[in-house]
């Protein structure tokens, strides 16, 4: 197990929640990801790639609920899940232009649509390069992008998982500042209360 999620590991087991004061009570907002793939991954690839965000956002005090596709109706995944949730759509894909030609995006999210594009390709290609799992770096891009959708316009931070570039380290804090953690809590039971 690399440091970072030795670490975050470490801080559930804890009881501690980075973005959470000493003494703050942790509310558990969950968050509806309807998950589309289009490029056909292993059923091996997209559990540890689902894996790697539930992690990311249980440490931002976050619960990931995920729903399948075709997208279903949000009052019935509330009535499964007894409660009503924020829903975003990821879909994974495969950009029409490959990062050899200068756009090295792993994603792009649309906030007014609560909509976010993962490039399988371009992860894969760069992950492959820099001898990282494709699969684990899937999940953070993923984690980041629905981060951009939960978070303010400009959001990207010099480190942690909202960095603008992928960091491809097999080990480090691959999670949400603090305050940003803080921010996705309060936006998803803001929206959950409307």
């Amino acid at each position: 197990m690399g440091r970072g999620h030795w670490l975050a590991g470490w801080l559930i087991v804890a009881g501690l929640t980075p973005g959470v004061a000493a003494g703050e009570a942790v509310d558990r907002p969950g968050i509806v990801v309807h998950l589309v793939d289009l490029t056909q991954q292993t059923d091996r690839d997209l559990a540890v790639a689902k894996i790697e965000v539930e992690r990311i956002f249980r440490v931002a005090g976050v619960e990931i609920i995920w729903a399948g596709h075709p997208i279903p109706n949000p009052s019935s995944v509330a009535a499964q899940h007894g409660c009503i949730h924020p829903h975003v759509v990821v879909f994974l894909t495969n950009s029409q232009k490959p990062a050899s030609e200068g756009d090295e995006a792993g994603g792009e999210a649309t906030r007014e649509i609560g909509r976010a594009y993962v490039f399988r390709n371009r992860i894969v290609a760069e992950s492959v390069h820099h001898q990282t799992d494709p699969a684990l770096v899937l999940g953070r891009v993923m984690a980041h992008e629905i981060g951009h959708l939960l978070l303010p316009l400009h959001s990207h931070i010099p480190f942690g998982i909202m960095q603008p570039t992928i960091d491809f380290a097999p080990i480090g804090l691959h999670i949400f500042e603090p305050g940003q953690a803080k921010t996705i809590r309060t936006s998803l039971m803001t929206l959950a209360s409307r």
